[in-house]
């Protein structure tokens, strides 16, 4: 999985979570790894996706959304209440990506991101990455 995802260990919600420890689906494509999900049960009522990557090749083929799919119906399945994931400030593609999935921005944690690099590091578009946006998909009664 560092070939998707470059640090093993995720800063969220002032939590550590180890990327290969945590439980994963994968997908393959002629016996190779194509893209992976990472998840883990943050509470007693929600689910976190902890890491989601899909080689470069591939992305915009749905596979992404399948997998965060498969995490909503796990979460669903365990009786949770909501699926929760954090990205970045700069981070504008997940964001729309997760907003397209029914996720809704809900907190914002100012400066999480640049002081765990240390300083403001360059992000996408030339954003400094600082700030850890959290999202979550509330499930509504109809659907539990």
């Amino acid at each position: 999985m560092q070939l998707f995802w470059g640090d093993p260990v995720q800063l969220m919600f002032e939590r550590q979570f180890t990327v290969a420890q945590e439980p994963a689906l994968v997908v393959e494509s002629d016996k190779k790894i194509i893209g992976f999900i990472s998840y883990s049960e943050f509470n007693e009522n929600a689910v976190l996706i902890v890491a989601l990557g899909i080689l470069p090749g591939y992305q915009g083929c749905g596979i992404g959304q399948m997998l965060v799919k498969q995490i909503e119906e796990y979460a669903r399945e365990q009786g949770k209440q909501q699926l929760l994931v954090v990205t970045s400030n700069d981070n504008l593609p997940a964001l729309a990506f997760y907003q397209h999935l029914g996720f809704q921005l809900y907190e914002v944690a100012p400066d999480v991101i640049a002081k765990k690099l240390g300083d403001l590091h360059p992000g996408i578009a030339n954003i400094p990455i600082r700030d850890e946006l959290r999202l979550r998909k509330v499930f509504t009664k109809q659907h539990i």
